[in-house]
């Protein structure tokens, strides 16, 4: 379950829009907050979160991307 808080639905919806790996600038530019440090570290704590809850993936120290499903393999012994 996506933690409360707006923000939450507003950083997912970036996300779901952009498609991209994002850092916690290209998401304070994207949702309108003044680009200062405070705010993007409020930011990157929120992405943080979403990455425990399983939301997005921390794909490297400050890039965040959602997570691709993995796709469904056969058993080793139905493989050519």
């Amino acid at each position: 379950m996506l933690p409360e808080g707006a923000a939450y639905q507003q950083i997912t919806g970036v996300f779901d829009h952009e498609r991209r790996p994002l850092r916690a600038r290209d998401l304070c530019l994207a949702l309108d907050p003044p680009v200062i440090p405070r705010h993007v570290k409020g930011t990157r704590a929120k992405l943080k979160r979403l990455v425990r809850f399983g939301f997005l993936d921390e794909t490297e120290p400050g890039l965040f991307a959602q997570p691709h499903p993995h796709a469904p393999t056969a058993p080793a012994d139905q493989r050519s």
